[in-house]
Formats: C-alpha cells, structure tokens, sequence
C-alpha cells in the first residue's frame, strides 16, 4: 500500500505491506524517516522534538533533523576537484525532490546542480524486502569522481551488534573517535558515551551487512545488485552526539568521506562522462 501521509510538520509519502512500513519525505531530500515492523517497532533513530529542522542547500547539516536514512551524493565530507565544490554531506539530501506515486512503487527524482548530474530512485516492496533502485547519471562530458553513501541511522540499543560478510581479520580505518576492541557492538547508552566511525579498508563486491538486536529480536539485513556499493562505513553513536543512540551503516561506492580520500588511497569511484552508475539497496527486517 502507497499513501500521502506527513511526519511531524512536514508532508510524507509512505509505503507499508505486512511485513514493514517506510516513509520518505519529497521535499527534504526524499530521505526515509520512519521505518516500522509489523508490530510497530520503530528501527531508524528519530531526532527529538514535534517540528522536523529543515535542512537546505546552506545550512548546516548537524543542526538539522540528522536522523533516519540521507542519501550522501557526491560526497560526504565537502571539497573541491576541478571546478566542482563538493557540499557538506552532499547536495542529494538538502534539496527537494520530484515525488511520482504509482500503483506499486513511489519514484524521486533531483537535479545535483554542484557537479551537474541526477538522482534518480524508486522504492517498492517484493516480499519482504524493501527495495531501492538507483540511478545516478553524470551529465559531465568527463569523468565525475563521487560517493553515494547511505546515512542510515538506525536506532540504538544496548548490545546490538552489526554483521557483514568480510573476512575474518580486514583491517580497519577509525576516522574520528576511540574506538574499542569490538568496536562492531554498540555501548550503553550515556550523554558522555562515545561516538567513532571506521571503515572497513577493503572492497566487498557482494557487500551484505546488517544489525542484530537482541532484545528486540529483530535482524537488519542489507544486500545489493549491482557492483557499485562494495565499502562499508559504520558510526556508533551512544550518546554523545546530540543524545542520540544509533548504529550507522553507511554502505557506500567509496570510503573515507569524500572522493578526494578515495582517490588518495587508490579505492575512488567515477562515473563516465555522459554516463551512469545504477543498484538496487535491498532492505529486509527478521524476527530471531
């Protein structure tokens, strides 16, 4: 089922079947804000407060709403190659999108004016998995360096812990904070807890991750066709940004936050002049 719907104070479009029910918000960077289980458990983390913090092309995006899943296109971390200047966390998230509502699936569509090239993505349920189709076109007569990267924050919880399928032993890149030994398994909470980000230093090109709950009972799964989303970022956060409480996978087609640290360590992404990168993120929620 597609219907029109809000959240908090701004307008909504959701779609539910008997396993799950998302909602995406058109005009703040069709990001997905609420994603519910059947039995109404909420698994993205929610900012505080009854008014959603609009987020725009100038403003800054940690005092924004920063909750649920943003698309990050073209970058995460700003910079500059060639004549282009890459926004903080992107420009994907920060704009409105062209909402299309038919039978069975929900579309967005937006112009990234910053490197000149679209966003396309259209989100349907087969099963019980939640299905999103990407379509990034590069509008460039040249090459354009970038990263997509999901900015999925999912809600916290003592001892829960993220899986993937690398191999035993890759190595790691802690990007900011202190991590600690398992640093796969999310702290109790504490507004002076600690928050670190890492990734993980290798490609995966048949990338599956997700986060296990124990007292939830429920499993996260993530998987993708295409080969484009092959590196896998993970933020833990238990309480000492902005009080929140969430696991952060951030798959994405390169790492290190930005396309000039990809490029620097021989792991960046391009998409070919005149051309396009395409890949479906494959959701699905399990009882355990």
């Amino acid at each position: 089922m597609i219907f029109e719907t809000s959240y908090k104070n701004r307008p909504a479009v959701a779609i539910s079947n008997d396993i799950l029910a998302a909602v995406f918000l058109p005009f703040d960077g069709a990001k997905m804000v609420s994603l519910k289980t059947a039995d109404g458990i909420e698994m993205l983390e929610q900012a505080k407060g009854k008014e959603y913090k609009r987020l725009f092309i100038d403003t800054d995006y940690a005092a924004a709403e920063c909750s649920g899943f943003d698309d990050m296109f073209p970058t995460i971390d700003p910079c500059v190659i060639g004549n282009f200047e890459y926004p903080d966390h992107g420009e994907s998230c920060r704009i409105e999108h062209k909402c299309t509502i038919e039978e069975n699936s929900i579309s967005f569509e937006a112009q990234i004016k910053s490197v000149n090239s679209e966003i396309h993505k259209k989100i349907y349920t087969f099963g019980d998995v939640l299905n999103i189709d990407y379509v990034i076109k590069n509008r460039n007569p040249f090459e354009l360096p970038y990263i997509w990267a999901g900015h999925m924050m999912f809600a916290g919880e003592k001892g829960a812990y993220v899986t993937e399928n690398f191999p035993e032993g890759i190595q790691k890149t802690v990007m900011f904070g202190k991590a600690p030994e398992e640093m796969n398994i999310l702290g109790e909470y504490s507004p002076a807890g600690e928050s670190y980000k890492y990734y993980y230093n290798d490609e995966n090109n048949a990338l599956e991750c997700g986060i296990v709950y124990p007292q939830r009972k429920k499993r996260i799964m993530l998987n993708f066709d295409g080969n484009a989303v092959k590196y896998l970022g993970i933020w833990m956060n238990n309480g000492s940004f902005k009080q929140m409480y969430n696991i952060a996978l951030e798959p994405c087609t390169a790492p290190f936050d930005s396309p000039v640290n990809a490029l620097r360590d021989g792991k960046s992404s391009v998409i070919p002049p005149k051309g396009s990168v395409s890949f479906t993120v494959k959701l699905k929620i399990k009882n355990i």
